[in-house]
């Protein structure tokens, strides 16, 4: 520790790193294992690795252990603030006291009174050196988690301090029996310290070392890169370039922790695009792909592509809010959405970058159902899903044909159908008894959808899953019924209903379920219903096996890809012909 806080080296805290948040028990905890270390082991304490970056000879980033390096700060301030305000000297020794106070601003301040680590935030940066220099700020009410962890630590020092110049026989000894304490914390308070030479070790290394705490993440690196070049361009350039960062990557509450998700999939939405654009990048390479981004002109650039994609990202992500006149895109975004085809992310947002027409819904349609076909029903080989995500996208962006696009998806190199047909009427059969609910509304959602044509009706997506054998049946109504465990998420037990039936009717029988006025399943007026549904009187293992292979039946006519893949051989053979 007393390597680090030296008085000699700063310590600045990059914009893309987290605040100072560690809770009160967090740095109590610290405290009690430093203390009880230097009481009973008589050992030094290991406080893990410290991750800094030298940007000066006297000047160090700290890319890992700020919450550390802060809390032994605060730490250094109560030993020196419970001695001046608790035990002020004596006339004879005074020379003692500010020898000992001395020392110890050593550890937190440097030769001109500013504190050794400077932190990321303006107001808490101007408390921490409030509470550095000792100012009169304690007669103030303010609140913020560095002063409530300097009160958490100054009760317990005080504590201290009060038992050492208790059994201290003169002021002097008292004195020399804290700073012995400090100085033991200093010398063997150990840190595993790791220096980074390059910017492009900076993740891989923190994300090895970092166990606990809030991970360092890639847009976090990008945001600082951004950053440290804007900060050279004037204080106006760095406050746009910041401000246009956070309206761009600000995502709804749930979706917030996704940031680094929506970086990924807008960079690979350019796959192909020109010569900085990104080429099959893993998630941790994002931040190398921007490192060619050195003028203000290319930062610029940077962030209005990635406003654009980031916008179409948001609206992909949420359907049903989508302004389209074509309905059925929607209806296959929201497919796509709850099979979770993320590796196709990239090419849907290419797609709607361009232009949303016939032959850009036809691609869509066929990449959604393909995924379901391939990955989601027959659970084949994920490899090659990321190699045509790959190869569309690019094609997207180069303007290629239709046939084309459609080739790279449906036939491989050695022209045979990446998925057959009879496999999936096959697997979907085998598979309906363990699906997710997600994947189970997409498939009665999408039938609802094809029944409904021409005219499908809007907020579809908000019907809700509903199982006829209920999860937890009534024994009255049911004592005949198979168990629910068997059938819990069988194709043929699921349907839809427009609002969830009340707590009185769930679990009761199937003929007061369909013949509900306001839930039931008749009172739904949905088609999937009507067919295959409001005709029984009855609901056993009979009537969910005949709904299963009713409902299978209409999936093989929904996710049937012969229509695509005709387009797609026709133009090999026009490609044969030249």
């Amino acid at each position: 520790m007393g390597g680090i806080l030296n008085g000699k080296t700063r310590y600045t805290i990059p914009d893309y790193q987290r605040r100072y948040i560690w809770p009160s028990e967090s740095v109590e905890i610290l405290y009690e294992d430093l203390v009880l270390d230097y009481d009973e082991s008589g050992e030094g304490y290991l406080l893990g690795p410290i991750v800094t970056k030298q940007v000066s000879p006297r000047c160090k980033e700290i890319i890992d252990g700020q919450q550390r390096l802060i809390s032994m700060t605060l730490l250094f301030c109560t030993l020196r603030d419970c001695v001046v305000e608790k035990h002020p000297p004596p006339p004879d020794g005074r020379a003692t006291f500010e020898k000992f106070i001395k020392s110890i601003n050593i550890a937190i301040q440097d030769d001109k009174g500013e504190p050794l680590i400077e932190l990321n935030n303006r107001k808490a940066r101007e408390i921490f050196k409030k509470i550095c220099a000792s100012s009169d700020w304690k007669q103030k009410k303010l609140k913020h988690r560095l002063f409530s962890n300097y009160f958490e630590l100054f009760s317990s020092v005080e504590e201290l301090c009060s038992k050492r110049f208790k059994e201290s026989k003169t002021y002097g000894d008292g004195i020399t029996a804290i700073r012995e304490l400090f100085d033991r914390l200093k010398a063997y308070t150990y840190f595993i310290s790791v220096m980074i030479q390059h910017d492009d070790y900076t993740f891989p290394v923190f994300q090895s070392l970092n166990s606990k705490g809030q991970p360092l993440h890639q847009s976090d690196l990008i945001k600082s890169h951004l950053l440290s070049i804007a900060n050279k361009n004037g204080k106006k350039f760095y406050d746009e370039v910041i401000g246009k960062w956070d309206q761009i990557t600000n995502l709804p509450e749930k979706e917030s922790k996704k940031i680094d998700e929506l970086l990924y999939h807008t960079a690979l939405s350019r796959e192909c695009e020109d010569k900085t654009s990104a080429k099959e990048i893993r998630k941790n390479d994002m931040y190398k792909s921007t490192k060619y981004i050195k003028t203000p002109n290319q930062i610029n650039d940077y962030l209005e592509n990635l406003e654009e994609d980031a916008e179409i990202y948001k609206k992909i992500a949420n359907p049903a809010a989508l302004k389209t006149t074509i309905d059925r895109y929607a209806h296959i975004l929201y497919g796509a959405d709850q099979i979770g085809a993320r590796y196709f992310k990239r090419a849907i947002i290419a797609t709607h970058r361009k232009k949303i027409d016939s032959d850009a819904v036809k691609l869509l349609d066929c990449l959604v159902k393909f995924f379901f076909v391939y990955r989601t029903i027959c659970k084949k080989d994920i490899d090659l899903l990321k190699s045509i995500a790959h190869t569309v996208t690019c094609k997207i962006n180069q303007k290629k044909d239709l046939g084309e696009i459609l080739c790279s998806i449906l036939i491989n190199d050695k022209g045979r159908q990446n998925v057959g047909y009879d496999e999936f009427a096959k697997k979907i059969r085998e598979r309906t008894d363990n699906l997710t609910n997600n994947v189970l509304k997409y498939i009665l959602y999408s039938i609802e959808y094809k029944l409904q044509e021409p005219r499908p009706v809007k907020n579809t997506p908000n019907l809700e899953l509903e199982h006829i054998l209920p999860q937890k049946p009534d024994k009255k109504d049911w004592h005949n019924a198979p168990k629910p465990d068997e059938y819990k998420n069988d194709l043929g037990n699921v349907t839809l209903i427009k609002e969830k039936f009340n707590k009185d009717i769930k679990n009761h029988g199937f003929i007061r379920k369909r013949d509900d006025v306001k839930s039931g399943y008749k009172a739904s007026k949905l088609e999937i219903n009507r067919l295959y549904l409001n005709n029984y009187n009855t609901w056993d293992v009979k009537q969910i096996e005949e709904r299963r292979e009713n409902l299978c039946k209409k999936a093989e006519e929904i996710w049937d890809l012969s229509e695509y893949t005709k387009m797609a051989e026709a133009y090999k053979e026009k490609s044969k012909r030249g």
